[in-house]
């Protein structure tokens, strides 16, 4: 067939079917369809002249992937190979990248891929396969290393690339094996070796924000069943698995908590979820002022670690149930009075800021 350097409106107007699609499977919470991806597992090997795998499910990445290891561990011992991904790779590479980038244009080829990437990603992918890194580097030695690395992302972090060429396979007819996208589809994480494919479930539950990051401020932000695997995450940030009680026991922040936190993402983090609060304590007043309508506001700053952090108390304005006033914390901005950095806040001036204020 010609090469597609171009594409037509009604192949356009099919983008964002293709782009919602595996965005879905890149954060399904389903169960694997174990039949499907069985099937797709046997027909990746023989694109690799490889013999058909005995495939081994595992509840989680990281259980799938110190399974990968140990077996690793026990083929190095004997003397054999046991990581096959190289050539399970290079078969996917030839049948499906190459077939779809010698029939499309690279001009035309990343539209609907890079939408996907951007959704899951950027989001779960990092999070889940920085986690999976660090748990068999800290496993094994580098003998066994390259087998632990021996995998592929299933719905977790090849969708974007799978929406690429589903795309131009189901809209634009471009000839392609199907086993890897049909893997990408219906499985999590696994590990291709000599023989045996350990793969991984899809996780349990996936919480994010309005951005589309994963977070959550009360459970694991990514998690899986079996072994209650999981990520805690803040915004997109990963809490390390020794400061979970972040997110799971907020009492435990304290002003002294915070002081005694070296890493300044975590301290910020803290101060975030808590309001300040605990912040105020061992806070000092630098400057007061009053509202448009009388109320006081106070700047504060404290010293934690190697940085300030400045905070603006301010007053609601209604009166409680008990007939107080609530005050809020709010981090600040530059500005030399509360008024200076509430303006700086809003990006506009102090005095456009107190005109506003006074009508």
């Amino acid at each position: 067939m010609a090469k597609i350097t171009h594409l037509t409106p009604e192949q356009r107007a099919r983008f964002p079917e293709f782009v919602k699609k595996w965005t879905d499977i890149g954060l399904s919470t389903k169960p694997a369809d174990r039949p499907r991806a069985e099937k797709a597992i046997a027909g990746l090997y023989r694109l690799a002249n490889l013999k058909e795998p005995r495939v081994v499910w595992l509840p989680c990445p990281i259980s799938a992937a110190l399974s990968a290891v140990v077996f690793s561990a026990i083929m190095t011992k004997r003397g054999q190979k046991s990581a096959v991904g190289s050539a399970v790779d290079s078969a996917v590479d030839s049948a499906v990248y190459s077939a779809v980038g010698s029939a499309v244009d690279s001009a035309v080829g990343s539209a609907v891929g890079s939408a996907v990437y951007s959704a899951v990603y950027s989001a779960v992918r990092s999070a889940v396969d920085s986690a999976v890194g660090s748990a068999v580097d800290s496993a094994v030695g580098s003998a066994v290393r390259s087998a632990g690395w021996s995998f592929f992302g299933g719905s977790v972090w090849n969708c974007s690339y799978s929406s690429w060429a589903d795309y131009f396979s189901e809209v634009c007819n471009v000839a392609i094996d199907r086993n890897f996208i049909e893997m990408t589809e219906s499985a999590g994480f696994y590990w291709t070796l000599s023989g045996v494919c350990f793969v991984s479930d899809r996780p349990l539950q996936i919480y994010r924000d309005q951005s589309g990051m994963l977070h959550s401020d009360s459970v694991p932000a990514i998690s899986y069943s079996g072994t209650g695997w999981g990520l805690y995450c803040w915004h997109g940030y990963r809490i390390p698995d020794d400061h979970a009680w972040i997110i799971t026991d907020k009492a435990k922040i304290t002003a002294e908590a915070i002081m005694a936190e070296p890493n300044a993402e975590l301290r910020r983090i803290m101060c975030e979820i808590t309001g300040f609060e605990p912040i105020r304590s061992i806070a000092k007043c630098i400057s007061k002022d009053v509202d448009g309508n009388g109320f006081p506001r106070r700047l504060l700053t404290a010293e934690i670690g190697d940085e300030t952090v400045r905070i603006v108390e301010v007053d609601n304005g209604s009166l409680e149930p008990d007939g107080t006033r609530r005050r809020f914390l709010l981090g600040a901005m530059p500005g030399d009075t509360p008024h200076d950095v509430i303006a700086a806040s809003y990006g506009i001036s102090p005095k456009l800021y107190r005109e506003a204020v006074r009508t």
